[in-house]
């Protein structure tokens, strides 16, 4: 296993900390933009915009389904 794909809720604490963690593992990450929360939308924003990128890359759940279906 080499790559991570996260979802869930409180994207600016459990999800992006979680997406740090792999990615301080070793392991490609990718957040999936359209299935995350976070009880204050500027703190997802900024998450989303700003600190995911600087670890992992984004994706919709389309493009994550689609990907896997070319596997």
């Amino acid at each position: 296993m080499t790559q991570v794909v996260f979802t869930g809720i409180a994207m600016g604490a459990g999800v992006e900390a979680s997406a740090r963690s792999a990615f301080d593992e070793g392991f490609t990450v990718t957040v999936v933009s359209d299935a995350v929360v976070d009880g204050d939308p500027e703190r997802q924003r900024a998450s989303l915009g700003h600190d995911i990128p600087s670890v992992g890359g984004l994706a919709t759940v389309a493009e994550v389904v689609a990907d896997l279906g070319k596997r």
